[in-house]
């Protein structure tokens, strides 16, 4: 059983209810969760500007290439994350010149 389950089981038995960590349903939940060390698995190393730059100029013409250009340069600017771009909506952003 890991630390977590542990923790889960002693904070239930503290209270005095069942520990729900002996269900069937939390037992084949976990297993389906990777074991985590602590350390980041598959990291990379950021993109450089001339990799950007070549990422820009490598997407196509018309309303696709603007979006690839668009979500290429919104990840670089803002440090965002595959899943962070992918949940953007157009309502999400805000359109205009900073001074």
């Amino acid at each position: 059983m890991s630390g977590e389950m542990n923790a889960i089981a002693e904070a239930h038995k503290a209270v005095g209810l069942e520990s729900p960590t002996h269900h069937a349903i939390v037992a084949n939940t976990m297993k389906g969760i990777p074991p985590d060390d602590g350390h980041r698995t598959g990291t990379k190393a950021a993109a450089l500007t001339d990799d950007i730059r070549l990422m820009v100029d490598a997407t196509g013409p018309g309303i696709i290439g603007s979006r690839d250009r668009a979500l290429v340069l919104l990840g670089s600017r803002g440090a965002f994350r595959r899943s962070e771009l992918v949940g953007l909506d157009v309502g999400d952003c805000a359109f205009g010149r900073t001074a």
